[in-house]
Formats: structure tokens, C-alpha cells, sequence
């Protein structure tokens, strides 16, 4: 299996990204919110007031659009 090629620079991006674009956060200032992203891109952004609910969105977004997990943060 090829090595995955993790820039250290997407993590500081996706940081960013999590602050913006929260309307239940927003609304509430509860719930929580999971970016699934490849190659520095988001491809997917989910928000629930459950952080497994979240993430189960994201990794089920991958899992139906034939998206490698192990290629994704």
C-alpha cells in the first residue's frame, strides 16, 4: 500500500475551516462538526450534536462515494 502524503500546512487549514460554516454551532453553540479530506481538500463536512454522529456521517459519505479512508484525514 502506497504511503499517504500527510503536509502538515492541511492541518492548520482544516483548523480554520472547522471554525466556519457552523449553523447548528451557531444557532446553539452545541453540537459538534467532522471535515473529511483528501489530499488537503474537503470533500465532506457534517455536523451533529453527537461527535460519533458526525464522524459516522463523514466515514459513510466515504463508504458511498468509493473513497479510500486510508487517502483521507
Amino acid at each position: 500500500m502506497p504511503e499517504y502524503d500527510l503536509k502538515s500546512e492541511w492541518i492548520f487549514e482544516l483548523a480554520e475551516e472547522l471554525a466556519q460554516g457552523v449553523p447548528v454551532h451557531d444557532l446553539t453553540g452545541a453540537s459538534h462538526i467532522c471535515i473529511l479530506s483528501r489530499k488537503g481538500k474537503i470533500i465532506f463536512k457534517a455536523e451533529d450534536i453527537g461527535r460519533h454522529n458526525a464522524v459516522d456521517k463523514a466515514v459513510g459519505y466515504a463508504v458511498l462515494n468509493d473513497i479510500p479512508l486510508s487517502e483521507c484525514m
